[in-house]
Order: structure tokens, then sequence, then C-alpha cells
């Protein structure tokens, strides 16, 4: 009977033991997920025009947005907010808002005698957590860190860029199909 109850209590605690590891694997695998999470933002696509490029940056939860820059790049700047990493590992995905795109040159001395395109994508925001969350870091206590993040690459006619965003900034990646 002793002997049995010892093999019934090491199976018991073997099975705990397997259970409690492959937990702590599994944890482990969905932060690794949660870590590389990348959330689709829109595509921008630019069609040459005159001595610019018209513009259209397809938000899906605010529609399509046209407009014209001028110059050979584009960047878009966005506000991150960025989570500590326990935040991050219960589901909270950085979060962001799209705030300006601009028309550049790559040649720094064409960017000095040409002014260039400006575009606010910013919201008239009643609170502004981002500054909130600068201002007041000790009550922001799960925040990481609040940065701008920009990308910018080249304008091509009709070509696009997937826009998405990533635990550590805004990524652009080109689509392959055309712009009509």
């Amino acid at each position: 009977m002793l002997v049995r109850s010892a093999i019934k209590l090491g199976l018991t605690g073997a099975t705990g033991a397997i259970a409690a590891i492959m937990l702590l694997l599994g944890g482990n695998l969905w932060s690794y997920s949660r870590l590389t999470h990348e959330a689709d933002i829109g595509v921008i696509s630019f069609v040459k025009h005159n001595d610019g490029f018209q513009v259209s940056l397809a938000i899906p939860e605010q529609g399509t947005q046209y407009f014209e820059l001028k110059g050979d790049q584009w960047q878009l700047d966005t506000r991150i907010i960025k989570w500590k990493a326990w935040a991050t590992l219960l589901g909270q995905d950085t979060l962001y808002q799209l705030d300006r795109v601009t028309g550049r040159y790559q040649d720094a001395d064409m960017a000095r005698r040409s002014m260039p395109t400006l575009i606010d994508l910013g919201s008239a925001d009643m609170v502004d957590i981002w500054a909130l969350a600068r201002r007041f870091p000790d009550l922001f206590f799960m925040v990481d860190a609040q940065y701008g993040s920009s990308v910018f690459l080249p304008m091509e006619d009709r070509v696009s860029y997937r826009i998405s965003m990533s635990n550590t900034g805004v990524l652009a990646r080109r689509v392959e199909e055309t712009v009509n």
C-alpha cells in the first residue's frame, strides 16, 4: 500500500511537472507571436503627375485620402505608445497615430532649395494620450516608451506600399501589384 501511494504520488508529481513545462513552453511560444505582431495600417499609392505625385492613402477604418506630394521620396510619421513587456505579453498591442506624410528629396541640396509638401494626418482629439503619457509618466506606468517613428521610401509612378505597425515602429513594404 505504501509503495502504491508512493508510485501514485510520483506519477501525480511527474504529470504536474510535465503540465508546468508545457504551460511554460506554450506561454513562451505565445509571447514570441505577441512580440513580433504586426498590424496592417493601410496602403499608400503613387501616380506621377506633372512635377509631383498624386497620392492615395487608403486606411480601412478611415477611408481613402487623396493629395499631391512633391519630391522623389515620401515619408510617413507616426506617434507610438509602446507597452512594457508584461503588458505586451498580456495582449496589449503597440498603439499608433498617423501624424503626417511629407514629400522629401534624397539629395540634400535639392531639399534645401525646395519647400517640402506636408499633409497633416493627425486628428483633433480632445485628449491627447501620447502627450499626456509624455508629460505624466508616473500615471502611465504600463507605458514603456512614447516616441515618433518614420519610414521613407522612393515615390515611383504606379507603385504602392503596404504600411504596417510592429512593436517597434512603422514599416512599409512594396506591393508587387501596380496602381491602375
